[in-house]
C-alpha cells in the first residue's frame, strides 16, 4: 500500500478525499488495479482504462478482470509508458459526462505524442 482514497456515498463534500503526492506515491505514475489485472492473468492482451478506482472496483465485481483506473487525474504519458510495457491493446472506457469527455480529450493529448 503506497497511499489512500476514499469516495463519499452520499452528497458530502469533498466527494474524493485521496492521499496526496508524496516521495514514493505520484498519482500522475500509478494505475489503481494494475496489480490485480497482473496477477488474474500475467500476459493480457488488452486493458480497459476508467476515470476512477470506484469505476475499476465496481467492473471486477462484475467479473471484468482487465481493468485499472487513473488515480483522479488525466492519464499521463507516464501512464501510457508503462501500459504498454504490459498490454498491446488500451482502451478506454471514460463516462459520458462533460467530465469524462475532458478526461478522454486530454488522455488523447497524452497519448497521441508516444504512439509509435
Amino acid at each position: 500500500t503506497i497511499a489512500f482514497g476514499a469516495r463519499a456515498l452520499g452528497n458530502e463534500q469533498p466527494k474524493y478525499l485521496n492521499s496526496p503526492d508524496t516521495p514514493l506515491f505520484h498519482k500522475s505514475h500509478e494505475l489503481f488495479g494494475l496489480h490485480k489485472v497482473l496477477k488474474i492473468k500475467p500476459h493480457p492482451d488488452s486493458v480497459l482504462l476508467v476515470e476512477g478506482y470506484m469505476d475499476c472496483i465496481s467492473l471486477h465485481q462484475h467479473a471484468i478482470s482487465n481493468v485499472v483506473a487513473s488515480l483522479g487525474t488525466a492519464a499521463t504519458r507516464e501512464h501510457f509508458q508503462f501500459l504498454f510495457r504490459f498490454f498491446n491493446k488500451l482502451i478506454f472506457c471514460f463516462d459520458g459526462d462533460k467530465a469524462g469527455q475532458n478526461a478522454a480529450w486530454r488522455a488523447m493529448e497524452n497519448l497521441l505524442p508516444i504512439l509509435k
